[in-house]
C-alpha cells in the first residue's frame, strides 16, 4: 500500500484506472514472457507503453520498455534490447519505481555480458 500511495502521489492527476490497466498489461506481459510466449508478451508491453505515454507516466513507460527489452534480449536482438533498456533506465530514474529500475539495470547488465562488455556488465 505505501508503494501504491507513493506512485499515486507521483502522478496525482493520472486517472487511477489508467495506471491500473497499464500495470495489468505489464504483469500479463511478464507472465507471457515466463511462459516463453514472446510475441504475445511484446504485444502487452507495447500496449502498456502506449497507454503510459498517453498518460505521461514515465515510470510505467520505462517498466513496459524494460519488459520489451527482456524479450529482445532473450531473442538475441542485443543492440535493440540495449537501446530499449537504456531508454527504460532514463525514464525510471527519479521515479518511485525502484524495483523496475533495478530490474532494467540487471537486464542491461545481461545485454552487456552477452555482448562481451564484461566491465559494463557489472
Amino acid at each position: 500500500l505505501p508503494r501504491a500511495r507513493s506512485m499515486a502521489e507521483y502522478h496525482p492527476h493520472e486517472p487511477h484506472t489508467s495506471m491500473q490497466s497499464t500495470w495489468s498489461l505489464i504483469e500479463k506481459g511478464d507472465r507471457l514472457f515466463d511462459a516463453s510466449k514472446y510475441d504475445e508478451a511484446l504485444n502487452h508491453y507495447d500496449e502498456a507503453v502506449t497507454v503510459a505515454q498517453a498518460a505521461q507516466n514515465r515510470g510505467l513507460e520505462g517498466a513496459g520498455k524494460s519488459g520489451r527489452g527482456a524479450v529482445l534480449l532473450r531473442r538475441g536482438q542485443l543492440s535493440t534490447a540495449q537501446r530499449l533498456l537504456e531508454e527504460s533506465l532514463s525514464l525510471l530514474h527519479g521515479t518511485p519505481f525502484r524495483k523496475e529500475e533495478a530490474s532494467a539495470l540487471r537486464r542491461l547488465g545481461n545485454v552487456h555480458y552477452a555482448l562481451g562488455n564484461y566491465g559494463k556488465a557489472r
